[in-house]
């Protein structure tokens, strides 16, 4: 056994991939690896020691182990590299582990509180007649190409954003918030791409390539610049959604200091982090916020509920207000607990002091049911889906939100 992990180690996973493929030939049972390798172990070593690489290895193993099968075999091949040996699992099969080992990364990263931020890059090769070492030789090799092909697409897509901001490609747009009691607008910041050949391009696809390279802060800068000129427009307040590559900048309250200048403008922006960005290094991250707060910044905590929860950290952090993920909302009529959900979060609101806010309104019954839970703050394409700055300017100064509002009442 490998000593760090608990799983196979190289010389016992050789062993069970050839016996396993010997059986394969006697009962016509399919067999692939999934392999596994450890993107930024290096840079873990290299800001948080040895150990704490080490720490990391570990609990790779541990989550594949709890990924996949009892008949799987885990082996931790080498360093940061690991392999999975399967046996009669087809093409549904892969699948569904490999979505399961997304979301158990996804639940890791959102929840960790050590700074140990997981990338893994995974691929699966079937059995096509080789020997167990040629197998194993061949997979990397493949999984090696399939990482330089990424990092070149990766490379390219990033050139595309550098020329697509010095080309004036990426258009902010804004959505509005709005605050049924207090008769109360205020909108959210959200980027978009208009690339001259490929159309419109959702955040989705590249502001998770934007964060592995610096264009990510150049996109933020950009989202915050947009925004303050919106606000000071409007006299509303607006919220700009932050990544966590950039609030984990050691520079971020400085840069942010340097764009909201004066009070007047920070009072008018709310800075939108995930819960996951909140329990990452928490006493830093309060420290920031705080930090913030001094000059009338106000934070958000964004997509609430989609990690490891947790409501017990929620009076700690010097946040505003907090937005409920659309996924409970669309399911508030068919899933019973969303509504026991919403109404807890929306108790510990009024007692902490924030505000929360129901992502992800789309309909009248969306609305009637979230108001008798006594939630009273929305945003979703019910209200306006996120429009050209022109565009919302023009309904906001014809009380075209305001109308909605008073429309809601009768």
């Amino acid at each position: 056994m490998d000593h760090l992990t608990k799983t196979f180690n190289r010389n016992k996973g050789l062993e069970i991939l050839e016996n396993t493929i010997k059986k394969d030939n006697l009962q016509d049972s399919p067999v692939s690896l999934c392999l596994v390798d450890i993107q930024n172990l290096a840079h873990i070593n290299n800001k948080l020691g040895i150990a704490a690489g080490d720490k990391l290895i570990k609990i790779v193993g541990n989550i594949l182990s709890s990924n996949f099968r009892k008949t799987d075999a885990v082996v931790r091949f080498e360093g940061d590299k690991f392999i999975v040996i399967l046996k009669g699992c087809k093409a549904n099969c892969r699948a569904a582990l490999i979505k399961s080992l997304q979301n158990r990364l996804s639940l890791f990263n959102t929840s960790n509180k050590k700074n140990y931020y997981l990338k893994l890059h995974m691929l699966f090769c079937a059995y096509k007649g080789e020997t167990a070492q040629e197998f194993i030789e061949k997979s990397f090799h493949q999984l090696n190409l399939h990482k330089k092909k990424q990092s070149t697409k990766d490379a390219i897509i990033q050139e595309e954003i550098i020329d697509g901001l010095n080309r004036n490609e990426f258009r902010t747009f804004f959505q509005p918030k709005v605050f049924i009691r207090e008769k109360q607008i205020e909108f959210e910041a959200l980027i978009r791409w208009f690339h001259p050949e490929k159309g419109l391009i959702p955040p989705d696809k590249f502001i998770p390539i934007s964060e592995k390279s610096f264009v990510i802060h150049n996109l933020t800068k950009k989202v915050l610049k947009d925004a303050v000129d919106f606000s000071q427009k409007t006299n509303t307040k607006v919220s700009v959604n932050i990544s966590p590559v950039v609030f984990q900048n050691p520079n971020f309250s400085k840069e942010i200091r340097k764009i909201l200048n004066t009070r007047e403008i920070a009072e008018l922006i709310v800075l939108e982090i995930t819960e996951g960005i909140a329990l990452d290094n928490f006493k830093v991250a309060v420290n920031k916020m705080k930090d913030l707060n001094k000059i009338g910044v106000e934070f958000s905590i964004d997509d609430f509920g989609i990690g490891y929860s947790s409501l017990s950290y929620l009076e700690k952090l010097p946040i505003a207000e907090l937005k409920i993920d659309k996924l409970f909302v669309r399911n508030i009529h068919t899933d019973k607990i969303n509504p026991l959900i919403i109404d807890f979060v929306i108790k510990v609101g009024k007692i902490s002091g924030f505000k929360v806010i129901a992502e992800g309104v789309e309909t009248k019954d969306h609305i009637k049911t979230l108001t008798s839970l006594g939630c009273h703050n929305f945003q979703g394409y019910y209200f306006d889906k996120p429009q050209s700055a022109d565009i919302i300017y023009e309904k906001y100064s014809s009380y075209f939100y305001h109308n909605m509002i008073e429309n809601l009442k009768r």
